[in-house]
């Protein structure tokens, strides 16, 4: 992947996450909800866990990333 490629997705998910931010900061009910809901996945690190993939796993872990970031949520903890 090229650098310019690299940058265009980082900058995507930026605007994505601070979208979805902005939305939650206006209830937050809402955001404490949705913040539980994430925290109890089991896809989450907890206190102390690393969050990053092993080697073996990056290449799904980013494609499982990507289709997060292409979904349309329907929930806020989506």
């Amino acid at each position: 992947m090229a650098v310019e490629d690299l940058a265009q997705k980082m900058f995507q998910y930026q605007m994505l996450f601070e979208e979805q931010a902005a939305i939650l900061r206006k209830d937050l009910a809402v955001y404490q909800k949705a913040y539980d809901n994430v925290s109890r996945s089991e896809g989450v690190a907890k206190d102390g866990q690393h969050w990053m993939p092993k080697a073996d796993q990056k290449v799904a872990y980013m494609q499982h990333l990507e289709n997060i970031c292409k979904s349309d949520p329907k929930t806020p903890d989506e």
